[in-house]
Formats: structure tokens, sequence, C-alpha cells
């Protein structure tokens, strides 16, 4: 979510950064959010390591490149 966005709700957990780059940005049936990558790489920040592998091997079988994405956004 852009920095300063903030929507109420007890059940989610809100992340924000003001470092969002428009490559980390995606939209999923019309609600904006982060591209699985960037979800991913933010997940490695709060996730045990085996949960960020497993949903690194997840996204990698159901969308081929993520990991390269992946490693390309831990690069810059």
């Amino acid at each position: 979510m852009p920095y300063g966005v903030r929507r109420r709700r007890s059940d989610w957990v809100v992340h924000e950064t003001r470092a969002l780059r428009g490559v980390d940005l995606d939209e999923v049936d019309g609600i904006p959010c982060t591209s699985v990558a960037r979800t991913i790489i933010d997940l490695a920040a709060v996730a045990h390591p085996f949960q960020v592998a497993l949903a690194l091997d997840d996204a990698s079988r159901r969308w081929p490149g993520t990991s390269r994405r992946w490693r390309r956004g831990l690069a810059s």
C-alpha cells in the first residue's frame, strides 16, 4: 500500500512502504496490490525462512519466472 493510506480491519495486516517502484505494483480483479515477487521479498522480513521458501516454490510453479524477478528484486 502507498505510505499513509490506511484501511482499518482487525483481521488484516497492512504493510506500508515509501519505496514502491512501478515494477512492484500489480492489480488483481481491480484491486491494487504488490507483485508476487515483491510480496515474497516483504514476506522474508516477517516470516520464518521455511515459509518464505514454500511461498517462493509455490509462486515459481504457478508463475514461471517469479524466482528470476525475486532475485532481481534482491539485487536492487
